[in-house]
């Protein structure tokens, strides 16, 4: 395993959840609803090259997200905490 991220929502507790794989595409769509939120998660994978993108968007009330990064380290791969536009985060380079 190289790694993974967690997204949590936790105002999403016991929400209903529906997910759906475009393998052509590559795009993973899944959609959170409970009352009148409803969190919709896109997730993209390039095929040429090591990124992923996801996006999330949010109707209804708005909610917290936490996100947690995890990054293989060894085998050449490095890993180290910074910032981008004031955000935190992690920055890896797997190899």
């Amino acid at each position: 395993m190289f790694g993974s991220i967690e997204i949590s929502i936790p105002a999403l507790a016991g929400a209903t959840y529906l997910a759906e794989q475009d393998i052509y595409l590559a795009i993973t769509t899944s959609q959170s609803t409970k009352g009148d939120t409803k969190i919709v998660k896109r997730s993209y994978v390039a095929a040429m090259a090591d990124f992923l993108i996801i996006e999330l968007s949010v109707t209804g009330d708005s909610v917290d997200v936490e996100t947690k990064l995890w990054a293989a380290t060894g085998r050449g791969s490095t890993q180290e905490l910074g910032s981008s536009d004031g955000i935190p985060g992690y920055e890896g380079v797997l190899q």
